[in-house]
């Protein structure tokens, strides 16, 4: 979770084809493999919003987003707040 995961590496290291990779996780998954990796990353972003000291950009780059601008935009797509807001609303007091 912590840089860029690549479906087509994924399945060259599985060997098998992008397209029956693909079409097996949502089968047994019911979501899109980059759709799933997504919502990994943001649960963990979400602890570490919560829990951690790091800053935003620090926490988007460590989870292997280009920048803090599509972290932010990544992030608020699949909570609908920022991360800032995330952090006001959810940190611990004792961070803050």
């Amino acid at each position: 979770m912590h840089s860029k995961i690549i479906v087509r590496e994924l399945a060259e290291e599985l060997d098998v084809s992008i397209e029956y990779l693909s079409t097996l996780f949502r089968r047994i998954e019911g979501i899109c493999i980059k759709d799933y990796i997504m919502k990994e990353k943001i649960k963990l972003a979400e602890n570490l919003l919560i829990y951690s000291e790091y800053s935003i950009e620090q926490i988007g780059l460590y989870l292997g987003f280009s920048s803090q601008s599509h972290f932010g935009t990544i992030f608020k797509k699949y909570e609908n707040m920022t991360p800032k807001q995330y952090r006001n609303c959810y940190a611990r007091k004792e961070f803050q």
